[in-house]
């Protein structure tokens, strides 16, 4: 007999992981994990206006920027027994700060047999910000896990270069 929580509802059991790509077969229903990872490095974009001015242009320092990640979360849920119950997905940043996005109260439902369910979620992470962020896993409201994800700002003094982009402003006519 399956484990029972608080709210005599048969227990969901929980795991889930990060991967940079995903491909589901919906026919077949199944899944493949393209690199799966806790960890992504954000290599900076540094943009240097240039101008279509006659003279010396005047000098910019260049701006740098971090492109989002859009990272794929997958979660799978499962039980000993036949449950219905909401899943939700909250994100929290570096500094503790609670992200866009994620979902709330998606129905799941899974059968007999230790069948189960598994949610593919697209999550897109700001990258400027480095450290780890947070994503919690709730089932029907009680926390049931959370996933680390964290984004690394690689040291560019090792021959490892930002992009660089130089975007052109023309002089209004």
């Amino acid at each position: 007999m399956g484990d029972d929580q608080q709210s005599g509802k048969p227990r969901v059991y929980v795991s889930a992981f990060f991967c940079q790509e995903m491909i589901r077969e919906r026919d077949k229903d199944l899944l493949t994990a393209i690199r799966i990872a806790d960890s992504f490095a954000a290599v900076p974009i540094e943009l240097s206006p240039t101008f279509d001015t006659e003279g010396e242009p005047p000098a910019f320092s260049p701006m740098r920027t971090y492109l989002p990640l859009d990272a794929h979360a997958v979660i799978a849920f499962r039980s000993e027994a036949p449950v219905e119950f909401t899943a939700s997905l909250r994100g929290t940043g570096p500094n503790g700060e609670k992200m866009p996005g994620g979902f709330e109260d998606h129905r799941c439902k899974i059968g007999a047999d230790g069948a189960g369910y598994t949610l593919n979620a697209n999550v897109r992470v700001p990258t400027d910000q480095k450290g780890t962020y947070w994503f919690e896993i709730y089932v029907d409201g009680e926390l049931a896990t959370k996933l680390p994800l964290r984004i690394e700002h690689p040291d560019l003094s090792f021959g490892q270069q930002a992009v660089k982009l130089q975007v052109r402003i023309s002089e209004p006519c």
